[in-house]
Protein backbone atom coordinates (compact mmCIF):
# COMPACT_ATOMS: atom_id res chain seq x y z
CA UNK A 1 0.00 0.00 0.00
CA UNK A 2 2.95 2.62 0.88
CA UNK A 3 4.49 1.50 -2.93
CA UNK A 4 0.70 2.67 -4.03
CA UNK A 5 0.77 6.05 -2.10
CA UNK A 6 4.33 6.69 -3.85
CA UNK A 7 3.42 6.36 -6.87
CA UNK A 8 0.48 8.03 -6.91
CA UNK A 9 2.22 11.33 -4.86
CA UNK A 10 4.85 11.77 -7.80
CA UNK A 11 1.79 11.20 -10.45
CA UNK A 12 0.32 14.34 -8.91
CA UNK A 13 3.71 16.40 -8.29
CA UNK A 14 4.38 15.91 -12.21
CA UNK A 15 0.81 16.65 -13.36
CA UNK A 16 1.11 19.81 -11.21
CA UNK A 17 4.18 20.82 -12.75
CA UNK A 18 2.72 20.55 -15.88
CA UNK A 19 0.20 23.41 -15.43
CA UNK A 20 2.21 25.18 -13.96
CA UNK A 21 4.73 25.42 -16.89
CA UNK A 22 2.15 25.74 -19.42
CA UNK A 23 0.29 28.93 -17.85
CA UNK A 24 3.96 30.19 -17.74
CA UNK A 25 4.36 30.03 -21.46
CA UNK A 26 1.43 30.78 -22.39
CA UNK A 27 2.09 34.01 -20.55
CA UNK A 28 5.42 34.63 -22.02
CA UNK A 29 3.31 34.15 -25.46
CA UNK A 30 1.27 36.84 -24.63
CA UNK A 31 4.22 39.31 -23.93
CA UNK A 32 6.17 38.85 -27.16
CA UNK A 33 2.67 39.53 -29.01
CA UNK A 34 2.46 42.87 -30.82
CA UNK A 35 -0.30 44.70 -28.63
CA UNK A 36 -2.88 47.40 -30.12
CA UNK A 37 -2.78 51.03 -28.81
CA UNK A 38 -4.96 49.51 -25.89
CA UNK A 39 -2.33 47.36 -24.71
CA UNK A 40 -4.12 44.12 -25.75
CA UNK A 41 -2.55 41.78 -27.70
CA UNK A 42 -3.59 41.17 -30.92
CA UNK A 43 -4.27 37.51 -30.64
CA UNK A 44 -6.91 38.84 -27.89
CA UNK A 45 -8.77 40.89 -30.26
CA UNK A 46 -12.17 39.77 -31.94
CA UNK A 47 -11.35 39.28 -35.70
CA UNK A 48 -13.80 40.86 -38.27
CA UNK A 49 -15.62 38.78 -40.48
CA UNK A 50 -13.94 38.58 -44.38
CA UNK A 51 -16.35 39.46 -47.40
CA UNK A 52 -14.15 37.55 -50.28
CA UNK A 53 -16.63 38.03 -52.73
CA UNK A 54 -16.58 42.37 -51.80
CA UNK A 55 -12.98 42.12 -51.51
CA UNK A 56 -12.74 40.13 -54.77
CA UNK A 57 -15.24 42.21 -56.91
CA UNK A 58 -13.75 45.57 -55.53
CA UNK A 59 -10.36 44.32 -56.68
CA UNK A 60 -11.23 43.36 -60.15
CA UNK A 61 -12.59 46.82 -60.70
CA UNK A 62 -9.42 48.18 -59.33
CA UNK A 63 -7.89 46.01 -62.01
CA UNK A 64 -10.18 47.10 -65.17
CA UNK A 65 -9.63 50.43 -63.99
CA UNK A 66 -5.46 50.30 -63.91
CA UNK A 67 -5.72 48.79 -67.96
CA UNK A 68 -4.84 49.94 -71.45
CA UNK A 69 -7.66 49.77 -73.61
CA UNK A 70 -7.54 47.16 -75.85
CA UNK A 71 -6.64 47.61 -79.30
CA UNK A 72 -9.09 47.84 -82.49
CA UNK A 73 -8.90 45.19 -84.58
CA UNK A 74 -9.93 44.26 -88.13
CA UNK A 75 -12.15 41.34 -89.11
CA UNK A 76 -9.03 39.51 -89.21
CA UNK A 77 -7.67 39.83 -85.90
CA UNK A 78 -4.89 41.97 -86.64
CA UNK A 79 -4.23 45.33 -85.16
CA UNK A 80 -5.79 48.44 -86.61
CA UNK A 81 -2.78 50.44 -85.61
CA UNK A 82 -1.06 51.34 -88.97
CA UNK A 83 2.74 51.00 -89.13
CA UNK A 84 4.64 53.15 -91.95
CA UNK A 85 8.44 52.83 -93.35
CA UNK A 86 10.24 54.54 -96.11
CA UNK A 87 13.70 53.38 -97.11
CA UNK A 88 16.39 54.70 -99.82
CA UNK A 89 17.02 52.39 -102.63
CA UNK A 90 19.94 51.96 -105.08
CA UNK A 91 19.46 54.34 -108.26
CA UNK A 92 17.81 57.54 -105.79
CA UNK A 93 14.46 55.83 -105.13
CA UNK A 94 12.29 55.52 -102.08
CA UNK A 95 10.38 52.00 -100.73
CA UNK A 96 7.15 52.88 -98.88
CA UNK A 97 5.93 49.87 -96.97
CA UNK A 98 2.52 50.82 -95.12
CA UNK A 99 0.61 48.29 -93.00
CA UNK A 100 -2.62 49.73 -92.03
CA UNK A 101 -5.17 46.24 -91.65
CA UNK A 102 -8.39 48.95 -91.03
CA UNK A 103 -8.10 50.73 -94.25
CA UNK A 104 -7.89 47.74 -96.56
CA UNK A 105 -8.67 48.52 -100.29
CA UNK A 106 -9.29 52.60 -99.75
CA UNK A 107 -7.18 54.80 -101.80
CA UNK A 108 -4.23 57.23 -99.78
CA UNK A 109 -2.74 60.29 -101.00
CA UNK A 110 1.17 59.94 -101.27
CA UNK A 111 2.71 63.50 -100.99
CA UNK A 112 6.41 64.08 -101.87
CA UNK A 113 7.24 67.87 -102.31
CA UNK A 114 5.72 68.39 -106.21
CA UNK A 115 4.72 65.08 -106.23
CA UNK A 116 1.18 63.92 -105.77
CA UNK A 117 -0.62 60.71 -106.37
CA UNK A 118 -2.84 57.98 -105.41
CA UNK A 119 -2.19 54.49 -104.53
CA UNK A 120 -4.96 51.81 -103.04
CA UNK A 121 -4.32 49.81 -100.51
CA UNK A 122 -4.76 46.03 -100.81
CA UNK A 123 -7.21 43.61 -99.33
CA UNK A 124 -4.71 43.17 -96.93
CA UNK A 125 -4.32 46.52 -95.35
CA UNK A 126 -0.92 46.43 -97.36
CA UNK A 127 0.76 48.90 -99.61
CA UNK A 128 4.15 48.47 -100.95
CA UNK A 129 5.43 50.58 -103.66
CA UNK A 130 9.19 52.28 -105.15
CA UNK A 131 9.18 56.26 -105.95
CA UNK A 132 11.77 58.05 -107.31
CA UNK A 133 13.09 60.83 -104.89
CA UNK A 134 12.85 63.96 -105.86
CA UNK A 135 15.53 65.38 -103.47
CA UNK A 136 18.63 64.26 -100.87
CA UNK A 137 16.11 64.49 -98.13
CA UNK A 138 12.77 62.50 -98.93
CA UNK A 139 9.69 63.59 -96.60
CA UNK A 140 6.44 61.75 -97.35
CA UNK A 141 3.45 61.88 -96.75
CA UNK A 142 0.18 59.73 -96.48
CA UNK A 143 -2.87 60.72 -96.35
CA UNK A 144 -6.43 58.59 -95.52
CA UNK A 145 -9.63 59.16 -96.51
CA UNK A 146 -10.76 60.02 -93.09
CA UNK A 147 -8.30 62.93 -92.40
CA UNK A 148 -5.34 61.05 -90.45
CA UNK A 149 -2.24 61.51 -91.77
CA UNK A 150 1.27 59.62 -91.55
CA UNK A 151 4.52 61.07 -92.41
CA UNK A 152 8.30 59.90 -93.13
CA UNK A 153 11.57 60.82 -93.81
CA UNK A 154 14.83 59.51 -95.02
CA UNK A 155 18.33 60.81 -96.43
CA UNK A 156 18.78 59.65 -100.03
CA UNK A 157 22.40 59.45 -100.60
CA UNK A 158 22.56 59.40 -104.29
CA UNK A 159 19.92 61.85 -105.50
CA UNK A 160 23.02 64.60 -106.26
CA UNK A 161 24.31 61.22 -108.85
CA UNK A 162 21.81 61.77 -110.93
CA UNK A 163 19.35 63.61 -113.93
CA UNK A 164 15.71 63.12 -113.54
CA UNK A 165 12.36 63.47 -115.54
CA UNK A 166 9.06 62.39 -114.33
CA UNK A 167 6.36 62.35 -116.44
CA UNK A 168 2.28 61.60 -114.31
CA UNK A 169 -0.43 60.87 -116.87
CA UNK A 170 -2.98 58.29 -117.32
CA UNK A 171 -3.01 55.52 -119.39
CA UNK A 172 -5.89 56.08 -121.16
CA UNK A 173 -4.53 59.14 -122.22
CA UNK A 174 -1.31 57.49 -124.29
CA UNK A 175 1.15 60.16 -123.32
CA UNK A 176 4.67 59.05 -123.32
CA UNK A 177 7.98 60.75 -122.34
CA UNK A 178 10.24 59.79 -125.22
CA UNK A 179 14.25 60.24 -124.43
CA UNK A 180 16.73 60.66 -127.46
CA UNK A 181 20.34 60.14 -126.40
CA UNK A 182 23.08 61.11 -128.39
CA UNK A 183 25.61 58.42 -130.23
CA UNK A 184 28.54 57.26 -128.19
CA UNK A 185 31.03 56.06 -129.80
CA UNK A 186 29.93 53.57 -132.60
CA UNK A 187 27.00 53.16 -131.24
CA UNK A 188 23.59 54.47 -133.09
CA UNK A 189 21.38 56.96 -131.43
CA UNK A 190 19.25 55.60 -128.31
CA UNK A 191 15.54 56.22 -128.35
CA UNK A 192 14.43 55.24 -124.30
CA UNK A 193 11.02 54.75 -123.69
CA UNK A 194 8.05 53.13 -122.30
CA UNK A 195 8.70 50.45 -124.93
CA UNK A 196 12.42 50.71 -124.56
CA UNK A 197 13.36 51.16 -121.11
CA UNK A 198 17.05 49.67 -120.58
CA UNK A 199 17.87 48.46 -117.06
CA UNK A 200 18.80 50.85 -114.27
CA UNK A 201 22.00 48.66 -113.90
CA UNK A 202 22.83 50.18 -117.00
CA UNK A 203 22.32 53.60 -116.05
CA UNK A 204 24.19 52.85 -112.63
CA UNK A 205 27.60 52.00 -114.27
CA UNK A 206 27.13 54.95 -116.37
CA UNK A 207 26.26 53.21 -119.91
CA UNK A 208 23.28 55.55 -120.52
CA UNK A 209 19.36 56.14 -119.14
CA UNK A 210 16.97 54.23 -118.43
CA UNK A 211 13.13 54.44 -117.69
CA UNK A 212 11.77 53.20 -114.84
CA UNK A 213 7.62 52.61 -115.19
CA UNK A 214 6.37 53.19 -111.78
CA UNK A 215 2.53 51.34 -111.46
CA UNK A 216 -0.23 50.99 -108.80
CA UNK A 217 -0.58 54.80 -108.83
CA UNK A 218 -2.89 57.43 -110.49
CA UNK A 219 -1.87 58.39 -112.41
CA UNK A 220 1.07 56.00 -113.13
CA UNK A 221 4.78 57.11 -113.41
CA UNK A 222 7.34 57.26 -115.92
CA UNK A 223 10.65 58.02 -114.56
CA UNK A 224 13.57 59.02 -116.88
CA UNK A 225 16.96 58.44 -115.02
CA UNK A 226 20.44 59.17 -115.98
CA UNK A 227 24.36 60.01 -114.56
CA UNK A 228 25.85 63.65 -115.09
CA UNK A 229 27.86 63.10 -117.91
CA UNK A 230 28.87 65.15 -120.66
CA UNK A 231 26.56 65.19 -122.93
CA UNK A 232 22.64 66.18 -123.94
CA UNK A 233 19.26 64.19 -124.32
CA UNK A 234 16.39 65.83 -126.13
CA UNK A 235 13.08 65.20 -124.73
CA UNK A 236 9.64 65.20 -125.73
CA UNK A 237 5.97 63.95 -125.29
CA UNK A 238 4.01 61.65 -127.41
CA UNK A 239 0.33 60.23 -127.46
CA UNK A 240 -1.71 58.43 -130.33
CA UNK A 241 -4.91 60.03 -130.69
CA UNK A 242 -7.88 58.00 -131.21
CA UNK A 243 -11.70 58.23 -131.37
CA UNK A 244 -11.72 56.72 -127.36
CA UNK A 245 -9.54 59.68 -126.23
CA UNK A 246 -10.19 62.28 -128.63
CA UNK A 247 -12.93 64.23 -126.82
CA UNK A 248 -11.52 64.83 -123.64
CA UNK A 249 -8.75 66.58 -121.91
CA UNK A 250 -5.32 64.87 -121.57
CA UNK A 251 -3.93 65.95 -118.41
CA UNK A 252 -0.38 65.50 -117.29
CA UNK A 253 2.59 66.80 -115.40
CA UNK A 254 6.43 66.80 -115.93
CA UNK A 255 8.32 66.98 -113.06
CA UNK A 256 12.67 67.63 -113.55
CA UNK A 257 15.42 67.38 -111.20
CA UNK A 258 18.27 68.31 -113.18
CA UNK A 259 22.28 69.53 -111.88
CA UNK A 260 20.81 69.41 -108.18
CA UNK A 261 18.57 72.26 -108.71
CA UNK A 262 15.42 72.28 -106.97
CA UNK A 263 12.60 70.33 -108.15
CA UNK A 264 10.54 72.00 -111.47
CA UNK A 265 7.09 70.62 -112.43
CA UNK A 266 4.87 72.09 -115.39
CA UNK A 267 1.51 71.04 -115.64
CA UNK A 268 0.00 70.57 -119.31
CA UNK A 269 -4.13 70.38 -120.17
CA UNK A 270 -4.29 68.87 -123.82
CA UNK A 271 -7.34 68.52 -125.97
CA UNK A 272 -6.88 67.10 -129.15
CA UNK A 273 -9.10 67.55 -131.92
CA UNK A 274 -10.98 64.36 -132.94
CA UNK A 275 -10.49 65.16 -136.74
CA UNK A 276 -6.85 64.02 -135.88
CA UNK A 277 -7.71 60.61 -134.37
CA UNK A 278 -5.19 57.93 -136.00
CA UNK A 279 -2.37 60.74 -135.62
CA UNK A 280 0.18 61.04 -133.39
CA UNK A 281 0.33 64.08 -130.64
CA UNK A 282 3.74 65.54 -130.92
CA UNK A 283 5.11 67.80 -127.79
CA UNK A 284 8.76 68.95 -128.68
CA UNK A 285 9.40 72.27 -128.54
CA UNK A 286 6.90 72.80 -125.54
CA UNK A 287 9.27 71.28 -123.88
CA UNK A 288 12.73 73.64 -124.04
CA UNK A 289 13.40 73.76 -120.38
CA UNK A 290 13.39 69.74 -120.03
CA UNK A 291 16.35 69.29 -121.89
CA UNK A 292 18.67 68.02 -119.70
CA UNK A 293 22.53 68.79 -120.15
CA UNK A 294 25.14 66.55 -118.52
CA UNK A 295 24.77 63.36 -120.09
Amino acid sequence: MSLFRFFFARILVLTAFGLGLGAQLSLAQQDTLPRDPAGTPVSALPLAPLDYAKDFSASAAQDRTGQLAEPTLDAFGLPCAPKFTLAALRGAMVRIRLLSPCHSGEAVTLVQGALTLSARIDSIGSLVLDLPALSGQVALRVEFADGSTLQKSVRVSDVAEFDRVVLLASDDTGLALHVREPARFNEQPRHIWAGNPRSLQQTLRGDGGSMRLVGGTVPPLQVYSVRRDAGTARLSLQGDITAANCARHWPASVISVVAGSAPRRRDFRLHPDCRAAGSRLLLKNALPDLKIARY
